[in-house]
């Protein structure tokens, strides 16, 4: 009996394993996308780039905080083709778009005490 627990156990658990490793792959291509962005001659392109990774980041430490990061980096890094880097970059855009328009509508929702101040705009005297 107590076998068949363990193989439950093992079985309800390894979806979601897979389903980790498959999250951080795609999560850690994104950081790839972000760090390729950083080398860009465009400034602002830089600058999305540093959002862009920290997002990604944020979300593998939060997921897996033990993962091997330099080791799975160089594997994402060693397989990642020009064309899928592009593909991939859209969809880690796109990913970013909608986490920043979910905030976008909680910052239109929330109570007037709990937005932020407005910034005046600077004196033009």
């Amino acid at each position: 009996m107590k076998n068949i627990a363990l193989l439950s156990a093992a079985l309800l658990l390894a979806p979601a394993c897979a389903f980790a490793a498959d999250q951080n792959t795609a999560d850690l291509t994104c950081v790839v996308v972000g760090m390729r962005m950083s080398q860009s001659p465009d400034g602002r392109t830089r600058t999305v780039s540093v959002g862009t990774i920290m997002y990604f980041m944020g979300k593998l430490d939060g997921r897996s905080p033990n993962y091997d990061l330099q080791t799975h980096l160089a594997d994402v890094q060693s397989r990642l083709t020009q064309d899928a880097l592009l593909a991939e970059a859209r969809r880690c855009e796109d990913e970013i778009a909608a986490r920043g328009n979910a905030i976008d509508a909680i910052g239109r929702n929330l109570p007037g005490s709990l937005k932020p101040p407005a910034v005046a705009a600077p004196s033009t005297h």
